[in-house]
């Protein structure tokens, strides 16, 4: 981070976020990459042909399918979410506002976000583009039916002490820290 650069941050926490994730969106996005067929009718076989019950102590449930989502634990599903997030990546590209974070072989290094699987962090390099940025990926997510979820959602200023920022995400405001894990 450049010297005496001031950066804004959300945390994001996606409410029940590989639960929430439509499959039919991902087969979409799948098939947008080239992966059809074969392929994907074995990828979707995983998610579509298989029966869960619930266990409690030594009795079971009836068999039911589970039709959206993606499977928690599931060696697929990580992948599968990613291609998710990289749809709305692109979709929010062109809307939000980058933030100028240093240098890389001489050439500028920008950002607007950080995305691992689920972990998503929103950057800007001031409030107002930081109250954008948020809209924005909340209007995406919107879109695909998933939701960010305000109270475990943070904000952050990094680089200067003593900046309070108001950001919200549908009119609720979102706590600052000082520290994120």
């Amino acid at each position: 981070l450049i010297q005496q650069k001031v950066v804004y941050l959300a945390f994001v926490d996606l409410e029940k976020a590989f639960d929430s994730v439509s499959q039919s969106l991902v087969w979409e996005s799948l098939g947008r990459r080239g992966i059809n067929g074969q392929l994907l009718r074995g990828i979707k076989s995983v998610y579509t042909e298989n029966k869960n019950y619930v266990r409690i102590s030594n009795m079971k449930s009836d068999k039911f399918e589970v039709r959206e989502g993606l499977r928690q634990g599931g060696v697929l599903s990580p992948t599968l979410f990613i291609v998710v997030m990289d749809d709305i990546i692109k979709a929010t590209c062109d809307k939000t506002k980058k933030v100028h974070i240093g240098y890389n072989k001489l050439r500028p290094v920008q950002i607007r976000e950080c995305v691992f699987a689920d972990d998503i962090t929103i950057c800007a390099k001031s409030e107002k583009d930081l109250q954008l940025n948020l809209k924005t990926w909340n209007e995406e997510l919107k879109k695909r039916k998933m939701k960010i979820n305000p109270q475990k959602t943070k904000v952050m200023v990094i680089g200067r002490t003593n900046i309070t920022i108001n950001i919200t995400i549908d009119e609720e405001r979102i706590e600052q820290v000082d520290k994120y894990k």
